[in-house]
This record gives structure tokens, C-alpha cells and sequence, in this order.
């Protein structure tokens, strides 16, 4: 599954004695919690060990020739989940991208999002699945292969320093 990483970079939680609900309860609290200074924000159903975490990158003109190149939206979530696992597991271009609104059957406008980037990672692995089934006999990649091929690859050293950067983005 293709989950968005979300929008939430500059959330860093309640402030100093501010009034906040504990989980999905009616249950609050003042209590000072530590700020996550915008790491760890990711949904707990992005956490999830078998969901494929999209974030959003800035739009490239061309392609990378170093690591500087790629920027990770301002807006785009990451981690390290509580765990310390690195999400997202994946990023793609999510900001100013041409796409349908909801105004009418017929509008279209310049958005920006991790929902707008996962679509397009959702559509790189439908076409992995493709060739996958053209060459197995229409079989499918389970979920687990499928994460492992995206992640294994994404994770080899020629292009390691192009995904993680030194101030903790992702």
C-alpha cells in the first residue's frame, strides 16, 4: 500500500502548558511533551512496517548530478519513526503540480503535496507489477518483494548520498 507521508513539517506539537487531546479520546492533557522539531510526524499508519511512506521533493529541471539538487518539500513529513526506521521510504516531485480540482467535472489547478506525489510513486509500481506479470505468467510481486525491490534499490551506495541529507531530511 502507497500511503502519503503528509503536510505536517511544521508541527512541533501542544506548547508549554496548552491544552491538547490525548490520541482519538475526550481525554486532555497540559502536560509539557517533548517537540519533535519536525521530525517523527508522520501519521501512525505511516509508521506501519509494510505501508510504502511517499514524501515530496521540490521539481527538478533536470536530472540530479549530486545530492543538493534534491530538496525535500518544506511542507513534506519524514522521521525517524519511534523505532528509529528512516521514513518516508520513498519520495516524489509533489509541489506545483498541474492536477484536477474538486470546482467542477472539468477544473484543473497547480497543487502541491505529499498527495500529490504519491500518486505518481502508486504508478511507477503499478508499471514494476506489469512487467513483473508479463514475465511471470500474470502473476504479481507480493507487497513485501515489491517494498524490498523499491527500498534495496533506493538504498545501494552510488545513490545513497542523493536520499539522505546531512541536516536530517530524508
Amino acid at each position: 500500500m502507497v500511503k502519503s507521508a503528509g503536510n505536517n513539517r511544521g508541527e512541533t506539537g501542544p506548547g508549554d502548558g496548552q491544552l491538547y487531546y490525548l490520541g482519538t479520546s475526550n481525554d486532555t492533557s497540559r502536560v509539557v511533551r517533548s517537540k519533535n522539531n519536525g521530525y517523527d510526524i508522520i501519521s501512525t499508519t505511516g509508521t506501519a512496517k509494510n505501508i510504502l511512506t511517499v514524501g515530496a521533493v521540490n521539481p527538478l529541471l533536470q536530472a540530479p548530478g549530486q545530492s543538493s539538487d534534491i530538496s525535500i518539500s518544506d511542507f513534506s513529513s519524514f522521521g525517524p519513526t519511534d523505532d528509529g526506521r528512516i521514513k518516508p521510504d520513498i519520495v516524489g516531485v509533489g509541489v506545483n503540480i498541474f492536477s484536477t480540482t474538486n470546482t467542477s467535472n472539468t477544473s484543473y489547478g497547480v497543487l502541491s503535496g505529499t498527495s500529490m506525489s504519491s500518486p505518481q510513486v502508486a504508478g511507477s509500481i503499478l508499471l514494476l507489477q506489469e512487467l513483473y506479470a508479463k514475465q511471470n505468467g500474470n502473476l504479481f510481486m507480493r507487497s513485501a518483494t515489491l517494498k524490498g525491490l523499491i527500498c534495496i534499490r533506493l538504498s545501494m551506495p552510488e545513490i545513497q548520498d542523493l536520499i539522505i541529507s546531512t541536516d536530517g531530511g530524508y
